[in-house]
Parts: structure tokens; sequence; C-alpha cells
């Protein structure tokens, strides 16, 4: 059968097509079984998917494309060859789409091998079962299942007790989770919960709880399968997946730790799936919005204060978008507490000194002599200050933003004990709220003598015009009609004791910009008072006004000067504002030349 050509090489002539017949017909009989052995379709199905399962685990996937055509091609002459729609067919063509979801590169190449997998592993069972759910083929699939996963596919040969379709699908979610596919696993867990009201009850899992009822043990399953599905919707950033998953869970406690793993997930460090923005957007209800916000509030305090996405900011936008201001202005306050702390910290880095133990973080979730990092500790030290202090303006302008949507009457924040920092030597919520942009609370922060004789004055006001016992009223139209008191002469209600003001947090954020603006002009460390040995910060505002103004920044000097001063001290400040003004003028004019005397002249440069 082979024809020599000048003594060159072989080919094969024209009994090749008969030798490709016989060994076709061979690996027909090898796959489904020679006909007349009695073995039946059960066992020529056996044989094709454990020859299958062979090749895929010995990595011959060009094989097993091989053997999934020539068992899929019909027999001639027989219309009603259904081969190639037969379950355990698809499941080989499931093994061999499987095996493109571990190899793709691009997303989108892994969706498209997970979308064709587990459509042919869920037509492979939709074809079995019928009236017994136990049915030999799945229970022989659910073992060659098990058999790749443990690397010995030759192991499903061993007999074991009958499967059903639940164990099939929740065997299948393994076998994805092994892959790396979450998508797979999550739409198999799916299908494994639509099976677990039709398992029978003695079922692989009652031996793990033995003596319960069918029902418990059905609950047992359906919990565990919940739990399954949530770290998969985890593991692919699904947040409203998750989250449906979370209240599926059976049991508050449950549900609660649930609301915790979402949470911890979608705080993650650098991640990129986009947990901060869906948090926002989940439907929490009022009997879970506590557990979230408790949970943001644990990882706030034991997170960096340059970790993106920040838990604090992550509370404040969680705030927002349910109209709660107040509450998000206390979250970035928390923030900016931590803030001011790692600013400290790189200003001691930056004049070569180590920060005192009073700067030492003191929110909980840290272990004692341990602190977190509040500030890179690589680079460039005053870049690493920078940073800090834009950070640090930023969350203070936050903080007011949202005070700012506030009524007046709600415009102040009540810190905690742990969260309270030292400003000027005493509590930041002690600051005069003086320097508010409103009336209201202007009248409210001022501690002054003149300030207690107007509260005074309007008290006794409004006592006279009450009726007092022992005295004659008038009766009548007039006496039921009760004039209201003049807006200037209304009672004025303090903010409580422990709370910080509007005005004391705009103080605060004007000196942290003007620390920051300086330190962008180039002006040195030390004479920004951001140190851990700066003095306090009242005593501080003469030497930045001026600093201020050798550097030609006149609008930050000016306004450090009326939001810290006061008084005599703010006509001192003042009138160095417009010396300093002046002199710079003259100069500038006798620079450009001839333009003194002429009363005339372009533009003056004042930089």
């Amino acid at each position: 059968m082979q024809k020599r050509i000048g003594g060159g090489g072989f080919f094969w002539g024209r009994g090749s097509a008969a030798l490709t017949a016989a060994g076709a017909s061979l690996a027909a009989d090898v796959v489904c079984g020679a006909s007349g052995d009695g073995g039946g379709a059960g066992n020529e199905l056996k044989r094709a998917v454990e020859i299958g399962a062979e090749l895929y685990a010995g990595g011959e996937l060009d094989a097993l494309g091989t053997l999934l055509e020539l068992s899929r091609a019909p027999t001639p002459g027989d219309v009603s060859d259904d081969a190639f729609d037969a379950p355990a067919l698809l499941f080989l063509q499931a093994l061999r789409a499987s095996a493109d979801v571990a190899s793709a590169a691009t997303d989108d190449a892994l969706d498209a091998a997970t979308r064709r997998a587990t459509r042919l592993f869920f037509r492979a069972a939709s074809g079995v079962g019928g009236e017994r759910e136990d049915d030999e083929l799945v229970q022989h699939l659910v073992k060659l299942l098990r058999g790749l996963m443990s690397g010995f596919p030759a192991a499903a040969a061993v007999a074991s007790a009958p499967a059903s379709r639940l164990e099939y699908y929740e065997t299948l979610m393994l076998f994805f989770e092994r892959l790396g596919c979450g998508e797979g696993a999550m739409q198999c867990a799916h299908a494994a919960l639509r099976e677990v009201d039709a398992a029978p009850p003695d079922d692989a899992d009652a031996d793990s709880m033995s003596g319960s009822s069918p029902e418990e043990r059905r609950a047992s399953r359906a919990a565990r399968l919940w739990a399954n599905l949530l770290q998969y919707a985890l593991d692919v950033g699904d947040w409203r997946g998750a989250y449906a998953a979370v209240l599926s869970v059976p049991g508050a406690d449950a549900q609660t730790a649930g609301i915790r793993r979402l949470v911890a997930a979608m705080c993650e460090p650098g991640d990129v799936r986009q947990g901060a923005e869906a948090l926002v957007s989940l439907p929490f209800g009022d009997d879970r919005l506590p557990t979230v916000v408790r949970a943001l509030e644990g990882r706030a305090a034991s997170s960096p204060v340059d970790a993106t996405p920040h838990p604090s900011l992550m509370l404040h936008a969680l705030f927002v978008s349910r109209g709660r201001p107040r509450d998000a202005a206390g979250a970035t306050l928390r923030h900016a507490r931590r803030l001011r702390e790692a600013v400290t910290v790189a200003a001691d880095a930056v004049e070569g000194r180590a920060s005192p133990a009073s700067y030492r973080p003191t929110t909980p979730g840290r272990v004692a002599g341990v602190v977190a990092p509040l500030a890179p500790t690589t680079g460039d030290p005053r870049a690493r200050l920078s940073r800090a202090l834009e950070a640090h303006v930023a969350a203070l302008l936050a903080t007011i933003n949202a005070l700012r949507l506030c009524s007046p009457k709600e415009r102040s924040v009540v810190e905690r004990e742990r969260d309270r920092v030292v400003v000027d030597g005493v509590d930041a919520k002690t600051v005069r709220d003086e320097d508010d942009v409103t009336a209201t609370e202007d009248e409210l922060g001022r501690s002054g003598d003149d300030g207690a004789a107007t509260a005074t004055a309007t008290t006794e006001t409004e006592t006279e015009t009450e009726p007092r016992e022992g005295t004659t009223t008038t009766t009548g139209f007039a006496a039921r009609r009760k004039t209201p008191p003049h807006p200037k002469r209304r009672r004025k209600t303090p903010p409580p004791p422990d709370a910080t003001t509007l005005g004391a947090l705009l103080r605060e954020y004007v000196l942290a910009a003007a620390r920051a603006e300086l330190l962008a002009a180039g002006a040195e460390t030390q004479s920004l008072g951001a140190s851990s040995s700066a003095p306090r910060d009242a005593e501080q505002i003469p030497g930045l006004v001026a600093s201020a103004l050798c550097h030609g920044l006149f609008r930050t000097a000016t306004t450090l000067a009326t939001h810290w001063c006061e008084g005599e001290a703010l006509t001192k400040q003042v009138t160095i504002i417009a010396a300093t003004l002046a002199a710079r003028a003259v100069l500038a004019q006798t620079r450009r030349g001839g333009g003194g005397g002429s009363g005339g002249g372009g533009a003056l440069s004042l930089g």
C-alpha cells in the first residue's frame, strides 16, 4: 500500500482510506464499546466521559477535541441518533470549554468562555435525572469532577453513594472555584440553591447533621450555599449580588457578619472594583445602616490616613447620600484629627526630631505601642508634609461644607473624648465661634463680657413678658394673643459643651490652609508652627502673618488676622499688612521708573 518515490520519503496510497476507516471504527469501539458486548448505553457514556476526563487532566486538549468530534458523528443511516445532545458528550464539551476559562487572557475572553462552559454543564445536568434524582450518570459525573479536582480522574471508577443534581452543582461550584472563575462559581451556586428543596432527604449532607430533620438539613445547606455565593460575589466585585446574598442568609447574626465582610471588601486599599461608589448606592435599610456605620468607623480607625479609598470619606459620602450632613461632618472631622497628627509627624521628620508620645495616635483598633502609618515613610520629607497638609485642609473643608448644609442650630459636631485634640492649649470644642459666616452662629459663639451681658439682658426681657405669679393679667382677646419676640432678642440655644462649632472649624481651616500656602511658597518648615515643639496656635499668628507678607501672600495674611485676632491685636496686624502693602506698592512704582510723581502709570505688581 505504500509507494516509493525516487528514493525519497513515503506517502500513503489508496489503502490509507481503509486504514483511516479501521482506526475510526476502533476508536468508536474503545469509546462507545463494541457492538454486542452487552454494555448498554450507560456503559458507552461512562467510557466516553472517563477517557475525556483523562485527556483533560493530562492537558491533551487537541486529543479531547478529536474525541468529541468522533463521538458526536451520527451513525450513517440512523436519523434518530441524538449523540449530538447526549449529556455525557455535553459534559465533555463543557470540559473543553473550561480549559478556555483557565487560559483566557482578557476579561472579554474569560466572560465568553465562562458563559459557554456553564451553559454546557447545565445542559448536561438538565438532560439526566428524570424521575430519579440519583441518576447513575449524574453520580458518575460528580465522581469525575471530584477526581479532576484531586488530580486523579481514575478514582471515579470507585463506587460511592448515589448523587443528586444538587450535589452535582455543588461539586461544579467547587470546580469553577479551583479554576479561579468566580462568575462561574456564582452561577453554579445559584443553580444549587434552586435544587435544595428538590433534593432527597437522605442525601450526602445527612451524615454531617445526624439526628436533625430534613428541613433543618436543607436550611443548613442553603445557608452554606448563600455564604459561598457571598464570597464569590465579593471576589468578582458584584456588590449588589453580594448584598442580596447577605439579605438571604438566614439569621440576624449571620447577616451582621455578612455586612461586615461586605464593607471590608469595599474598603480594600487600592481596589479598582469601585466598591466605594457602590456603597453609596446600595439600599441599606434603617435596621442595617447602623451596622454599616460601625463597620466603616472600625475600618477608618485602623486604616492609614493615606489609604485609598479611605473609610472615613466613604462614611461621609454615605451620610450625605442619606441626607445627614451633620453625621457626615463628624466622619470627616475625625479623619481631620488624625490628619493633623500626620502633619505633626511629618513636620517633625522634616526638622529631624521624633514626635513625642502625646502626638501618637490614640484612636481605637490599634495595638498598644504600635503606631499605624500616618503618612508614607519614603520620599522627600518636605513632600510628605505637603501632602499631609493638603489632605488636612481638604478634610476640614469637607467638614465645613457639610455643616453649612445644616440648620443654624445644628452647625456643631459633638466629638468623642478620644477624638479631641489640643488647640491653643485647650480642647478644640472650647474655641469661640466668632468667625462664623452666619449671625446666629456668631452670636452663639461669643463668650466675652459683652456677649454675656447681651444674653443676660435678653433673658430678662423675655422673662418680663411672661405673667408672674400673684399679678393681674389682662383678659380677653388681647391677653390670648402672643406677641412674638424681636428677632434680635430671641433666646439663643448654645451648642453642647463638648461640641466643635462651625466657627472653630473655620479658624482651624484658615490656619491649615495658610501653612500649606506658605510651604508651597518656599517658607521654612520651622516658621509653619506645625511640629510638636511649636507654641500654641494663637501665639503663632503674628509670625505666620509676617511670613505670609514676606512671601507676598497678602490675602492669606489678611485672612489669618481677621479670623484669629480681635481688638487691638487685630488693629495691629491690619496696620502691619497695610503698611507692608503700601511699601511694596511704592517699591513697585520706583522700579518701573517715573511713575511715582506722574499720577498715572499702569497696573502695579504687588507680588
